[in-house]
């Protein structure tokens, strides 16, 4: 084996080990403590992240639960990124407090959650890239477009792009309407929020 599959396979064992501790270790100090070290590593591992989303989400401390939100952020390292993923915690938290978690969750509201932590929002953050990414090539190339050019452009691409559609389906699920804001936040645009909701909920 080689030095380099040796440091794989390591990091990798180090990171179940951290994500153990995290989901389970009594100490609030000590989750705090694996957040922050996942952050350093830049564990973007499915497994780590989900394990931060669910510690963003369900851990009975606020600091672990601002401290896994804080890891996520070092290691998604983009503003846009994140704030749609932070907004995705902030709606599900909210919406744990207006339920009784003495049952289990079921319905529409669990399914969401249960995606949400099992498997992480990849939908948020490819939906955000890939907007951001067409917003800005539109910047580039033709920096005097219309408000009205740049809305027909955007519904054109959801209507067009069923892939797209379904990630920024997803976002609102899990994030509501101010995922989308987030989504969206670009000087190019100045459509409602509201009409893009109505573009992507078309069928």
């Amino acid at each position: 084996m080689s030095e380099q599959n040796e440091f794989t396979e390591s990091k990798t064992r180090t990171i179940q080990l951290i994500c153990h501790i995290l989901e389970n270790d009594p100490s609030s100090l000590v989750r705090t403590n694996a957040a922050e070290a996942l952050a350093k590593m830049g564990a973007d591992s499915k497994e780590a992240i989900a394990t931060l989303y669910q510690a963003a989400l369900e851990d009975s401390d606020p600091t672990v639960r601002a401290s896994a939100v804080a890891a996520l952020g070092e290691i998604y390292r983009n503003a846009i990124i994140f704030n749609v993923l932070n907004q995705a915690i902030k709606t599900m938290s909210e919406r744990k407090v207006q339920m009784n978690f003495n049952a289990p969750v079921t319905g529409a509201a669990g399914n969401v959650e249960g995606d949400f932590i099992n498997n992480p929002p990849q939908n948020l953050v490819d939906a955000a890239a890939e907007i951001q990414q067409l917003l800005n090539q539109l910047a580039l190339i033709t920096p005097t477009l219309t408000q009205a050019a740049v809305a027909e452009v955007i519904q054109h691409e959801i209507k067009d792009n069923p892939t797209l559609k379904q990630r920024l389906r997803s976002a609102l699920k899990a994030g509501g309407i101010e995922a989308l804001k987030a989504i969206f936040n670009h000087p190019l645009v100045s459509v409602p929020i509201e009409t893009i909701k109505g573009w992507i909920e078309a069928e």
